[in-house]
């Protein structure tokens, strides 16, 4: 992070009112420094879980620093005047963007294996609603990461059978309402062919009535 240099004089206050108001701070900044060299050096260790209780124990003495120190540094010394208030205001923005910057770094650091598990199982949840969501509707609602992975293979298994039942239920319906369909012409097909066949015989019968009455009628 680059220096920042604040000077008194930029709010009309003397060097001698300046180092009273600052007095007590090098102590605390003293503390800081020897802070920044172990932060350095955690800095370099590799994101594994037995180095997450140093990241935490260090971010905690830093944040310890700059609650305990640089914070209540610039409430006893904000007292003072307003014109000093503002003057310790900027120098404990600079001071705490220090401390909040190596603290963040390290909250990272210690949370790194706890976010990763977070990506995975979003991106888990992600990947089964997918799988899933053709077989149930209200798949996005329900918590399916936290399935093992043989009682989600099961649920999944479940919910593809219960569709293809219905779709094979639907396709025997069609099919029977078909075959119903085709049954009912062929039978009234028949129906008609009967009726034909009844009405030529009848017609023929008729014929053969009218011939022997003809003969009949000539003796």
């Amino acid at each position: 992070m680059e220096k920042q240099i604040i000077k008194a004089e930029d709010y009309g206050i003397n060097p001698i009112e300046a180092a009273k108001l600052t007095k007590g701070l090098s102590t605390i900044q003293a503390e800081r420094d020897l802070l920044a060299v172990e932060f350095e050096q955690l800095s370099q260790l590799e994101l594994l879980q037995e180095n997450i209780p140093k990241f935490k124990a260090l971010r905690l003495k830093i944040q310890k620093n700059r609650t305990q120190g640089i914070n209540n540094w610039h409430k006893v010394n904000k007292e003072f005047f307003l014109t000093g208030g503002k003057f310790v205001d900027a120098i404990k923005r600079k001071e705490v963007q220090v401390n909040e910057a190596m603290e963040t770094k390290l909250m990272n650091a210690e949370k790194h294996f706890e976010n990763l598990e977070k990506e995975r199982v979003a991106l888990l949840q992600k990947e089964r609603v997918e799988l899933i969501a053709p077989y149930l509707e209200d798949a996005n609602l329900r918590d399916l990461s936290s399935m093992e992975s043989d009682v989600w293979n099961i649920f999944l298994k479940s919910k593809k059978d219960i569709h293809q039942a219905e779709i094979d239920r639907i396709e025997k319906e069609k099919e029977e309402a078909i075959a119903k369909a085709e049954a009912d012409r062929i039978k009234q097909e028949e129906i008609q062919a009967e009726n034909e066949r009844l009405k030529l015989e009848r017609i023929e019968r008729e014929k053969e009535i009218e011939k022997e009455l003809a003969g009949s009628d000539r003796y």
